[in-house]
């Protein structure tokens, strides 16, 4: 008995020092996932509220849309570099006289709340509201060019390929990515499921 406590005492540093990377790894998985976390407890009553405030009793498909990328055009800011503040090593944003950390690829709570994104954001905004209208919509990620956009379908089962961060419909997906050096397309579903769709735009 007496030499298991002298070899527990022994080791009691080490047991000590992984316990601190432990628990530093612990917060950072959970510094990372905030966004997450944040959607989880609220998303739904934040979606529900802004949808209420941008979209009220709207019902036609292109209005809606054109309304939801209005929002994003006038109330979300595109994260800059000459903006960026390291603090720590993290990067944080000067935005308006105000700090902003930013994530990518949250959810649409996220982006209504803090207002800040890039174009994955905004389709990421824009795909998770047309679904919860009704609206089958995915989110289009090419490889090759560092963009993404969006469709949804309307009831009728038309598809409608736009661009949120840029308030366009895309009309000629060939000329879209003319000149990208895009070699696949892909559109991804709010599960992540995704669907190559390359000839669409060859």
């Amino acid at each position: 008995m007496n030499n298991l406590f002298k070899y527990l005492k022994e080791y009691l540093p080490v047991f000590y020092v992984l316990l601190f990377f432990g628990l530093i790894i612990g917060l950072f998985f959970l510094f990372c996932y905030i966004p997450h976390m944040y959607d989880f407890f609220k998303g739904d009553k934040i979606l529900d509220a802004h949808i209420k405030e941008v979209i009220g009793n709207e019902t036609d498909h292109a209005k809606i849309a054109g309304l939801l990328m209005e929002w994003l055009q006038e109330n979300v800011v595109y994260p800059r570099q000459e903006d960026k503040i390291s603090i720590v090593g993290i990067n944080f944003y000067n935005i308006n006289g105000k700090k902003r950390f930013f994530w990518r690829d949250v959810p649409a709570s996220w982006t209504i709340i803090k207002k800040i994104g890039m174009c994955g954001e905004d389709a990421n905004y824009f795909v998770e509201i047309m679904n919860r209208l009704g609206y089958k919509s995915r989110k289009i990620r090419p490889e090759g060019w560092d963009h993404t956009w969006a469709e949804y379908y309307t009831l009728e089962g038309k598809k409608i390929v736009l661009d949120p961060s840029s308030n366009q419909i895309i009309t000629d997906l060939q000329k879209w990515i003319e000149g990208k050096n895009v070699t696949k397309v892909e559109a991804i579903d709010l599960k992540g499921k995704k669907e190559d769709i390359t000839l669409e735009y060859t």
